[in-house]
């Protein structure tokens, strides 16, 4: 997309919108990369269509929020809870690649986010953890705390997913916080644990179990 294709605040442009995650975020960064922030304006209108420029937004919001997180964070909140699985999945990803750019301001975002009411918030909290919790896996743990206990599965399989990443980076780590989490004794810190030990092995899970 050429940079004077954007100049015209609000004009409807045609864009053909890839299907697949990975190609609309090449376009989002092309986009953003030709035309800054001021791509967001001009294409907010890609807001109020179907799914796939709904993802493309996302992920020019999560261009952008390599400079400035802070103006993303309430855009890709909003559509972290669109009605489609796949938008939000898109917000999940924009997240990462702020978190990349912008970690402390990424996890104390993600620390608001955990105790949202809105279950697919909180479940966007989780899942851009994702990185982080390969590379620093401690630095995910007071995020996913708050979401120890959570009523909702969605959210559920989010942390025991995170879990399940920061074990490539830290076993005894993960080991060790399950086994702290269960001392709750709650059916729902007992299934996260129980999914999220699935990349330890049968003995280190027995440790993590045992009372």
């Amino acid at each position: 997309m050429p940079n004077e294709g954007l100049q015209a605040e609000g004009e409807e442009l045609k864009i053909q919108v890839p299907e697949s995650s990975t190609l609309q975020r090449k376009l989002a960064k092309k986009i953003v990369s030709e035309n800054g922030e001021k791509a967001a304006d001009t294409l907010s209108y890609l807001r109020r269509r179907d799914w796939k420029e709904r993802s493309l937004y996302c992920f020019i919001w999560g261009e952008i929020g390599k400079s400035n997180p802070e103006q993303s964070f309430a855009v890709i909140r909003e559509m972290a809870s669109d009605e489609d699985w796949r938008v939000r999945e898109a917000a999940a990803t924009a997240l990462t690649e702020i978190s990349v750019k912008h970690r402390e301001a990424f996890l104390e975002e993600m620390e608001k986010w955990a105790v949202d009411v809105d279950p697919n918030v909180r479940r966007a909290a989780a899942e851009s953890l994702r990185v982080i919790a390969r590379r620093e896996p401690a630095l995910v743990v007071p995020v996913i705390e708050k979401l120890r206990r959570d009523e909702n599965r969605y959210v559920r399989d989010a942390v025991a997913h995170i879990l399940r990443e920061a074990t490539k980076a830290d076993r005894t780590l993960v080991m060790e916080t399950c086994k702290a989490w269960l001392k709750d004794r709650n059916r729902y810190t007992e299934y996260i644990v129980r999914h999220g030990t699935k990349k330890l092995t049968d003995e280190e899970r027995k440790i993590v179990w045992s009372r």
